[in-house]
């Protein structure tokens, strides 16, 4: 069990970290996001952390130990950053810089998007942003203006037309 243990959560740490690059890969590029929340990352993260602690038992030999060690730095790595983007977007949140105004569908029912209302305070500036909700956890940002407080949206087939700018 323990040799079963000490490999998953070595190739399970490595999905983490994947998942976790292309998540800010998502957010720099504005692509599709399927990665799950933070806070679900962080649980698995967490779990991983603890399971490899588990798996330290079975480093038989010299790549084993490196192995082992290799896991609880990189589990324990991750899990910390992710703990800390998590405190940081809910301290962040409870300024209220962000609000949903909207919630349109699609016409065929399929998605949704949320039109979200967002200021920086007095060091930025404010505006709105379109976030496509796929299925599951996928969501995407097809849209985002600033200095704009309202948001008029026009449907011309299945495209969507958002203040004068038309996204297929």
């Amino acid at each position: 069990m323990a040799k079963f243990v000490h490999y998953f959560t070595f190739y399970f740490t490595l999905f983490c970290i994947g998942v976790f690059v292309y998540s800010i890969y998502a957010w720099i590029e504005k692509t599709w996001l399927i990665a799950p929340s933070i806070f679900i990352s962080l649980i698995f993260s967490v779990g991983t952390f603890i399971l490899s602690l588990i798996g330290f038992s079975y480093a038989s030999n010299g790549w084993g130990l490196v192995r082992s060690w290799l896991t609880i730095l990189l589990s324990f790595a991750l899990s910390t950053t992710l703990f800390f983007m998590l405190l940081f977007s809910s301290f962040a949140s409870w300024f209220g810089g962000h609000e949903l105004i909207k919630t349109v569908e699609y016409p065929n029912n399929k998605f949704t998007i949320d039109f979200i209302r967002w200021d920086q305070g007095a060091t930025g500036t404010f505006g709105i942003r379109g976030v496509l909700n796929g299925p599951l956890w996928f969501k995407k940002q097809i849209y985002n203006e600033a200095r704009v407080e309202e948001v008029k949206i026009e449907w011309n087939g299945n495209n969507i037309i958002i203040n004068g700018m038309e996204i297929k």
